[in-house]
Formats: C-alpha cells, sequence, structure tokens
C-alpha cells in the first residue's frame, strides 16, 4: 500500500486516456512525464484542502497550478482515485467540475457506476484496459471496495480471473480490502459469477488463507460452496485450518467445517464445474447461447441446431443456459433445453414446476436443499420464478429450506414484489421474512416496499409497507 500522502504531480492519464463528458477517450501523455516542470510540493496540500472540504482554497491553489488537478502518487495513483478511495465523494466530484477528465481506472473508483456506463458505451473495450502495474479496473475497483463497480464490471465483460502484475486476482484484491463486509460482497459478487476459488495469488497463497487471515467467515464459506480446495498449503506450509485454528477464530473454524455444499447436476451427472472443457468450443460461443438461454427461444433453437454441445456448455461466469433461463423464470427456453437432455438441478425443477422430480431430488440426494443455483442463488428463490408457487415452497420447507435467506440483503420476498406475487408475498411473511430488509443488490436495491413501488405494483407496495410497521411495532 502506498503512502497516500506521497503525491507526485505527473503529466499523464493512464494509457487508456480520459473519459470525456460524452463518453469518447482523450489520448494523454505517459504517467510519468512531468507537467510544466512544476514542482511536487504543492500536491499534498490539495489534497488536504480537498479532504477537509477547503474548496476555496483548492480553487485557488489551481487557478496558479491548473496542472496539479492531475497529480499522481508514485503508485499511480490520481487525487479522483484517493479521495473516492476514502468516500470523499464530494470531494472528488468537486475535482470532475473544475474540470478533471477522469480515466477509466479513475472511474472504477466512483460510488456508482453512472460515469463508467457512459464511456463503456462509447467503448466496450474499456474493461480490458490495464495499467502500468498490470491492474485492470476490476483490480482497482476490488482495492477501492467499490462494490457498485465490482458489480458493473463483472456485468459487462470483465475477465474475473485476470492477473495483476503482482499476480493478484481481483478475488484475492477484494479478499484482503480491510472492512469485512465490503470484503464479503466483492468476494460474493466475484465467486457469484465464475471466479476461480483456488487462483494462487501473490506471495503463494491461495483465497481461504487471505480470507481465512483476514477473519472473514462470511466470505471463507462463499469459498467452501464454491469447493475451494480447502487442503491447500501457503508457502508457509499452512493450511487454512491450520490458520483459523492459531488465531482461535471460531467462524472461520465453523466455516471450512461445513459441509453442507452440494453442486448442481452437469452432463453426465457430473457436478464439479472445473471439469467443464465445452468440448473445445470458442468460449465467446458458449458464452453468447447462454447469454440468450436467458430469454431467446428462437436464438436458443437456432445455435443448439447448428452446436448440440452447446447444451451443457458452461459460461465463463459457470452457468449452463438452462439455469438462465431457470432463475430468469424462462420457462418456454428451460422447457426447450430439458426436453433436448439438459441436466435439471433442484433449482431446475422447481422452475419448471415438475414437483415430482424435485421430490424425488430431495428424497435421494442427502441435503439436496442446500443446492444453489447460478449466481449462488440459494433454491429458496425458486419459487418465485416459478411464479409464486407455494405448493412447491412448502415442499423445500419441509425438507429444510430456509425462505428468509437473504444475499446481499435479497431474498424471496424482494423477488416477489418485483413481480407482483401478492399470496405469495404474504406466505413469505408468514415464514419470518423481514418487510424491512433492504436489498443491496444494485439492479433490485430497496425495502420490498419500494421495489413494489418502483415496478408500480403500487397495491403490494402498500400491504408490504403495512406489514414493514407491523414488523416494527412487534
Amino acid at each position: 500500500m502506498f503512502d497516500r500522502r506521497d503525491l507526485l504531480v505527473t503529466g499523464g492519464l493512464a494509457a487508456i486516456g480520459a473519459v470525456l463528458p460524452h463518453g469518447g477517450v482523450q489520448a494523454a501523455p505517459k504517467p510519468s512525464q512531468p507537467l510544466g516542470g512544476v514542482s511536487g510540493a504543492g500536491a499534498p496540500r490539495l489534497l488536504a484542502d480537498l479532504r477537509s472540504g477547503r474548496y476555496g482554497a483548492a480553487a485557488k491553489l489551481l487557478k496558479r497550478h491548473p496542472e496539479m488537478i492531475y497529480a499522481r502518487s508514485e503508485s499511480d495513483d490520481t487525487l479522483f482515485r484517493i479521495l473516492s478511495r476514502e468516500r470523499l465523494y464530494a470531494a472528488s466530484d468537486w475535482l470532475l467540475g473544475h474540470g478533471f477528465l477522469p480515466d477509466v481506472f479513475d472511474l472504477a473508483t466512483a460510488e456508482t457506476a453512472k460515469r463508467f456506463d457512459a464511456a463503456f458505451k462509447a467503448d466496450p473495450s474499456i474493461v480490458s484496459a490495464r495499467d502500468r502495474f498490470g491492474r485492470s479496473p476490476l483490480h482497482i475497483a476490488a482495492d477501492a471496495g467499490s462494490v457498485a463497480m465490482v458489480e458493473a464490471l463483472v456485468g459487462r465483460g470483465v475477465t474475473v480471473d485476470a492477473r495483476s502484475g503482482s499476480q493478484m486476482t481481483a478475488l484475492g484484491v477484494a479478499l484482503s480490502y480491510p472492512d469485512p463486509s465490503l470484503a464479503d460482497e466483492m468476494s460474493w459478487i466475484l465467486l457469484a459469477n465464475g471466479a476461480d476459488p483456488d487462483l494462487e495469488q501473490s506471495g503463494g497463497e491461495r483465497p481461504v488463507h487471505i480470507a481465512t487471515r483476514n477473519g472473514n467467515g462470511a466470505s471463507l464459506a462463499h469459498l467452501v460452496r464454491r469447493r475451494a480446495d480447502l487442503s491447500a498449503r501457503n508457502s508457509e506450509g499452512l493450511t487454512a485450518r491450520a490458520i483459523a485454528v492459531a488465531r482461535k477464530d471460531q467462524a472461520c473454524i465453523d466455516a471450512l467445517a461445513d459441509k453442507r455444499s452440494v453442486l448442481r447436476p452437469r452432463r453426465g451427472g457430473e457436478t464439479d464445474p472445473k471439469t467443464e472443457l465445452n468440448f473445445g468450443l470458442p468460449q465467446n460461443y458458449v458464452n453468447q447461447f447462454v447469454v440468450f438461454g436467458h430469454f431467446s427461444l428462437t436464438r436458443i433453437r437456432e445455435m443448439y441446431a447448428r452446436t448440440p454441445d452447446l447444451l451443457t456448455a458452461t459460461a465463463s461466469w459457470d452457468e449452463i443456459a438452462i439455469e438462465g433461463a431457470a432463475h430468469l423464470g424462462f420457462k418456454d427456453g428451460a422447457s426447450f433445453l430439458a426436453d433436448k437432455g439438459a441436466p435439471i438441478s433442484l433449482p431446475t425443477a422447481i422452475t419448471l414446476k415438475q414437483t415430482q422430480l424435485a421430490a424425488r431430488i430431495l428424497a435421494d440426494t442427502p441435503n439436496a436443499v442446500a443446492q444453489r443455483g447460478p449466481h449462488d442463488y440459494p433454491v429458496a428463490w425458486y419459487p418465485v420464478f416459478a411464479g409464486g408457487d407455494i405448493g412447491l415452497a412448502e415442499l423445500l420447507v419441509s425438507h429444510g429450506a430456509d425462505m428468509t435467506e437473504t444475499v446481499r440483503g435479497q431474498g424471496a420476498l424482494h423477488l416477489a414484489a418485483s413481480r407482483n406475487q401478492g399470496d405469495f408475498a404474504a406466505w413469505l411473511l408468514t415464514q419470518g421474512c423481514n418487510p424491512k430488509e433492504a436489498s443491496r443488490v444494485g439492479f433490485m436495491p430497496g425495502t420490498p416496499a419500494e421495489i413494489a413501488a418502483r415496478a408500480r405494483h403500487d397495491g403490494l407496495a402498500r400491504e408490504l409497507r403495512a406489514a414493514a410497521a407491523r414488523w416494527q411495532a412487534s
């Protein structure tokens, strides 16, 4: 970690250039090129003024030395990036208002993805940019603890397992973040979208070692669910359990001992995504098929007719087409793929309302109720994707499913609210779902009532607000 007070004045933005207001890219000098011979002595003063909200003093300093707006640390961080990392977004916005043109690495530290979205629309290749240390925008976002930008970048095709010059992946960087709650959210996003839980990081540590050393039991639980190699040893010859025991960290010891994880089936009964070879098909082609599997019956029919092996091919974010259809409730697509022989997991069986098959899986597979869909979705959410089926939900509950389970604050009640499933929402409330809990998921934030109101399900929104008031009173 660099000393953020040790700032230099340099002339460059990152090699990708500066993102203009209309989303274009402006070329810039190399980061090591000094600007106008100006001494770096004033840069810490400018940073101090901005940190303290002394904008008048900052404006006077910039008027004398306008080039100082592009001051950088020895680790190549701009003032904008430093301030955004420290959650001083009013100060970083002040820089934008005074002529600062952010590059993609600056945008990766921002509070929201709004400006990044405009730049991405103009040039999608920006997600592949690298700075002079080999870091991608995803590395920068994870290092800044910017959950919104990690989510945005993952959703726009960034290479999740790209390594920096120091051999760190974004997952390793996220798990190293000092705030456990933010480390947990970022690592969940990455793992739920295909990040490899076993890639060795800088210094010979694996993600399980980093999470355990930082005492983050929640992140460790995510890694265990993703079948991380718990026998792996770091450069000191220690396993994650040895680290947890030495630290007397019971939360991590418990997470490492949890055997409830059940991976969903793939072709031929295989469940381990690491063995998926995709029959030699180009990954981009497979990804395209899985994307269409979420919503386009016409396209998956066409592509399947040309390449039947796509049926069980796995996208780079660890999802096959029938699973994408299932978690969006795209029953026509899921039914077509199932008829062609795609493997049906418990979550998919629930979406397709195949009650007998779901009951058989639950009876025959130990702890089948712990199966999770792609993106780490709990099976308890899938009755929502089936249209709000109370009977299927009751079947799951009879086998131990927890209908109150949330991920990043989002649960079945939030999903039911977004789909105007009033009867199912009422049933979920009887199961103990909290109508006051706010989702932190970027595309569906807020309480169930707020989500229903945004979708203009006014009647359900009123009912949920009343339920929240009753919950508070109790």
